[in-house]
């Protein structure tokens, strides 16, 4: 994004945005305390059980893309937590342009 210098350093400057996701069904922009989720959903497989009972480790399940029809197929290249989502990354991108107005 930029540079900046502090005393005799030069600091680059970097765009970073934090999208909350829920621990309970692993969605964006919501907490497990305002979850409408009535089960817990793994982030890794997507089955309904907590991560650390996930007896599915090798195949994963990316729950949000599963709900998204552009990005149905990409759903069982990652988890739900993972930084290369598409659909975070989507939030990310509309986040930053947001921010830039």
């Amino acid at each position: 994004m930029g540079k900046v210098f502090y005393g005799c350093t030069r600091v680059d400057i970097v765009e970073r945005f934090h999208v909350q996701q829920c621990y309970k069904c692993h969605g964006f922009r919501h907490s497990s305390k305002d979850c409408t989720s009535e089960v817990q959903v793994c982030k890794l497989c997507a089955e309904n059980h907590d991560v650390k009972e996930c007896t599915n480790r090798t195949r994963l399940f990316g729950t949000n893309c599963n709900k998204s029809e552009s990005h149905k197929a990409e759903s069982r290249s990652h988890h739900s937590g993972d930084r290369n989502c598409p659909v975070l990354k989507n939030i990310l991108d509309e986040m930053a342009k947001n921010w830039r107005r």
